[in-house]
């Protein structure tokens, strides 16, 4: 990706963040990675201002303290958008980038639930963006959940600050290179039903399956099928940094590398 590329990322996402935000958002690494079979995912907490002792660096000052480490350095959060979405409008994949920011803004200014869980507030914080939250995609889905996507609402927050980009923003915001469709990668069908249900667990998934949107309510009876299946065996647990671990099911395990919950996959 080249720098252009990125930049165009950070800009839109400090776009978003002034129009919706009101520029509360702290800065924020944005990525493009197909990790998660989703159309994006956030990970918080996954960089560390990288400090440089000889030139005695110290990271800018923030009014809020929520984003410090242990060791008193800066952490960042990530929002990964999957590449191979972005054969969708600009509107559509705009979305998902805003879907993303409000788990942010959540990490920082609201209350988790268990993890991954989508909860009333993150939900009531994105129906006030104009996305309404639904577990399939589509109008009367639920709205809260483990699994989650949104749909746009018409005539909602998000919908005219898209629509109000200026001609001047227009060309700044405007990623140079997009998807070639012909070579795009999507999960693959032969891929095993528990990996699925792994990616999907650590993401805000819309998956993409054999070269399909398809619901996210499909793959729940993966999950309850795999579930029974692994009765009195050993189960396998993935943290947020891919770290993994394996033992008996329902064990509540946090991870000393990145800080946060494994989940059972």
């Amino acid at each position: 990706m080249t720098s252009k590329q990125f930049n165009t990322l950070e800009d839109l996402y400090q776009y978003y963040n002034q129009h919706l935000f009101e520029g509360k958002l702290d800065e924020c690494l944005i990525n493009l990675s197909r990790h998660g079979g989703s159309y994006g995912f956030f990970v918080p907490k996954q960089w560390v201002v990288a400090q440089d002792e000889d030139r005695q660096y110290q990271p800018p000052v923030i009014a809020k303290t929520s984003s410090r480490a242990k060791n008193n350095r800066r952490v960042i959060h990530e929002i990964s958008i999957n590449p191979d979405s972005l054969y969708r409008s600009d509107k559509s994949w705009h979305s998902t980038l805003v879907h993303e920011m409000v788990h942010l803004w959540q990490h920082d200014f609201g209350k988790i639930s268990r993890q991954y869980y989508h909860n009333r507030q993150w939900a009531d914080k994105m129906e006030s963006l104009g996305l309404m939250p639904s577990n399939t995609g589509e109008e009367g889905g639920l709205r809260t959940g483990q699994l989650m996507s949104h749909y746009i609402l018409r005539g909602g927050a998000f919908e005219k600050v898209f629509n109000n980009i200026s001609e001047e923003d227009l060309k700044r915001l405007t990623l140079p290179y997009r998807l070639n469709r012909e070579m795009a990668m999507y999960i693959d069908e032969d891929e095993e039903e528990e990996t699925l249900l792994a990616w999907l667990k650590r993401t805000s998934p819309q998956p993409i399956y054999k070269g399909k949107q398809v619901s996210v309510s499909s793959f729940l009876g993966i999950g309850k099928a795999a579930s029974q299946s692994r009765a009195g065996v050993k189960a396998k647990y993935v943290c947020a940094c891919d770290n993994r671990v394996w033992g008996k099911p329902d064990l509540e395990i946090r991870c000393m590398v990145c800080g946060e919950m494994f989940f059972e996959c």
